[in-house]
């Protein structure tokens, strides 16, 4: 093998090994006791009010947006884990209701991982997601919420709600490996070649 394919070699698997490890959507934690949570669009403020629309009764939840400048920020009702997030998702401008016990039942499931899909849009450029809480009844029927964390990947990619962060395959890690090792073979032959 001479030097010009040796070189090509080693860079196209460099190059194939990381275009298969696609970055993965990351996820923060969000601080204890927060009601909001911010994304590259603006902030999700989670608020609960009772029938009446007196703040923290706890008898409904509902979620809403708020950006700024030409960002834009949208949410999409509660979905259920392997819910895909992106570009298809019927997002609403409006702030969804998530629990209104109101009416003596709760709109979504209590006690367990909920996911609030979201979109954020900067400079044209937008990012999928969701904000992962917790709802549970206390013994007078009312509710306490607490959120978890929040997910998005910033390429534009779809975000599927709940699925585990991915880890390069794999084959993609033989590739850069196989790379590297041209590369470094390469070198070697060139610096023999240079004593000689």
């Amino acid at each position: 093998m001479n030097t010009d394919k040796t070189i090509k070699f080693a860079l196209t698997a460099v190059a194939l090994g990381a275009a298969g490890a696609h970055a993965a959507p990351v996820t923060t934690p969000v601080a204890a006791g927060s009601s909001f949570v911010t994304v590259p669009a603006g902030t999700i403020t989670f608020t609960t009010f009772d029938s009446l629309g007196t703040v923290f009764d706890s008898t409904e939840l509902s979620a809403s947006a708020s950006s700024v400048s030409s960002d834009t920020l949208s949410l999409g009702d509660v979905v259920s884990a392997g819910t895909l997030i992106d570009s298809n998702f019927a997002f609403s401008n409006g702030s969804p209701t998530i629990i209104d016990k109101t009416g003596g039942l709760p709109t979504i499931n209590l006690g367990t991982d909920l996911m609030l899909p979201f979109e954020s849009t900067v400079a044209g450029q937008s990012s999928f997601g969701y904000v992962t809480f917790d709802a549970s009844e206390n013994a007078d029927t009312t509710f306490a919420f607490k959120l978890d964390s929040v997910t998005y990947d910033a390429s534009g990619a779809g975000v599927v709600a709940g699925a585990v962060s991915a880890v390069p395959e794999p084959a993609s890690l033989t590739l850069m490996a196989a790379g590297a090792l041209g590369l470094v073979a390469f070198r070697r032959r060139r610096q023999q070649a240079s004593r000689a």
